[in-house]
């Protein structure tokens, strides 16, 4: 899932940006950013990864090129855990 911090004005311009580049997950507004503040977000791209409880098992600020596969592997990791 992916959420968008666009405020008002911008906002209409994620889903056809979305869209547009058929993603296969969700994607929602946080256009008041209350999301943002509850997780208390300092720098975007912001990444959580959550377990199968709903607990956060790993957090990430900025985008770095390669990320993603770290991010993958460990997604492969947490969900293959027994419990998760």
């Amino acid at each position: 899932m992916a959420i968008s911090i666009d405020d008002a004005r911008n906002s209409s311009k994620v889903m056809p940006f979305v869209n547009g580049r058929n993603w296969e997950y969700e994607v929602y507004l946080d256009v008041n950013k209350d999301f943002y503040r509850a997780m208390h977000v300092g720098n975007v791209p912001f990444t959580v990864l959550l377990n199968g409880k709903g607990e956060i098992v790993w957090q990430h600020t900025s985008y770095e090129e390669g990320g993603e596969v770290q991010l993958f592997d460990l997604v492969k990791k947490t969900g293959s855990r027994s419990g998760y």
